[in-house]
């Protein structure tokens, strides 16, 4: 995964300092709101002076680029190498990879950092096109990309049914990311999971079906 420090950060010392800037800043991001947290309530949350801060991140907006960075950079880590989906498929079936897929996105999602930093980008979008365009592009449509190479990969094997496998990718991946949109919203409140995680479970099982080969 990719790691948030610059080459600013030199020494351990350094390297602990602009770390705890930079989660300090996503846990209030998070809950606050970029633009209702100031440069004071994250080195008063962190313990540090202002001028700590100012050694490692030129401003407010530099810190919510580095934010955006570590997510597009991060989610890339919850996609299947071609290896193990290969693997996956001569072990199970086409169910067991696209149940993989997922298990392999809540694993690193669900990462505490993670979790709130997907919140801040999401929220942000409506502000910042910037925010809007990291998850358009580097999530959301690199995603489509992941799944259409997979249902590509199931009809070559004559697992499913042949179809389109990049309709096949926006119909399954845009249902399962509102409720993974839900599930972290819950995650936030902590409210129980349990009802959305079986809707997750029951949409891969019933989108297997309907394209499986029998």
């Amino acid at each position: 995964m990719t790691e948030i420090l610059s080459e600013k950060s030199i020494t351990p010392k350094g390297r602990g300092t602009k770390e705890r800037i930079f989660e300090t800043a996503v846990e209030l991001f998070s809950k606050d709101g970029f633009s209702c947290v100031s440069i004071r309530d994250i080195t008063s949350s962190a313990g540090l002076k202002e001028s700590s801060l100012y050694h490692h991140f030129t401003n407010k907006e530099e810190l919510l680029s580095e934010i955006y960075f570590y997510f597009a950079e991060n989610i890339n880590a919850t996609r299947l190498s071609e290896t193990d989906m290969t693997r996956i498929l001569n072990g199970g079936s086409g169910y067991d990879l696209l149940n993989s897929c997922l298990l392999e996105f809540r694993q690193v999602m669900e990462q505490p950092l993670m979790a709130r930093v997907w919140r801040i980008v999401t929220m942000e979008q409506y502000r910042d096109v910037k925010a809007f365009e990291i998850l358009s592009i580097d999530f959301h449509k690199m995603r489509i990309k992941y799944y259409e190479n997979i249902f590509r990969m199931l009809i070559k094997k004559r697992l499913i049914k042949t179809l389109d496998p990049k309709l096949l990718a926006f119909e399954y991946f845009y249902t399962l990311i509102g409720m993974l949109t839900e599930y972290n919203v819950l995650k936030f409140y902590k409210k129980k999971t349990d009802v959305i995680e079986n809707l997750m479970s029951e949409h891969i099982n019933f989108f297997w079906n309907k394209i499986k080969n029998n």
